[in-house]
């Protein structure tokens, strides 16, 4: 994107470039402790999925 560095010295268009960076980090952060929560859960599911199938076909006795 081409911003006309004389209208963002007079203000004209406000220059949203360091909002966007700073939201970014905050919800990079978010989106990460997100991923790696639904990670773990969909691991420890697949574990007890694993555990319950192997006690029903005999595997575990």
């Amino acid at each position: 994107m081409i911003v006309n560095q004389e209208l963002l010295e007079e203000n004209i268009i406000p220059d949203f470039r360091k909002k966007i960076k700073i939201s970014d980090k905050i919800l990079n952060e978010k989106t990460i402790t997100l991923s790696l929560f639904a990670g773990l859960i969909a691991y420890l599911l697949l574990l007890i999925e694993n555990i319950i199938l192997a006690s029903l076909f005999g595997y575990i006795s």
